[in-house]
């Protein structure tokens, strides 16, 4: 059996998150931006990161269940 995902391994997965999503068009060069968010404590750049950061962790969650035992 191999070690659970770390890290290393969702920021990669969630690099390709925001790729697909540029290509998409789900996200543009604004969703980058350092500038503070409205009402929020973060910037643009933070919540862009965190939510690609999300999809790869229950991405790797899920893999994580679904592995076959052997």
């Amino acid at each position: 059996m191999t070690a659970p995902a770390n890290a290393g391994t969702v920021a990669l997965i969630a690099h390709g998150i925001m790729q697909r999503r540029l290509e998409t068009g789900q996200i543009d060069a604004g969703d980058f931006s350092p500038l503070k968010r409205y009402a929020s404590n973060g910037s643009r750049l933070d919540h862009t990161i965190r939510e690609a950061c999300l999809e790869a962790w229950k991405i790797v969650t899920i893999a994580e269940e679904l592995r076959p035992t052997d």
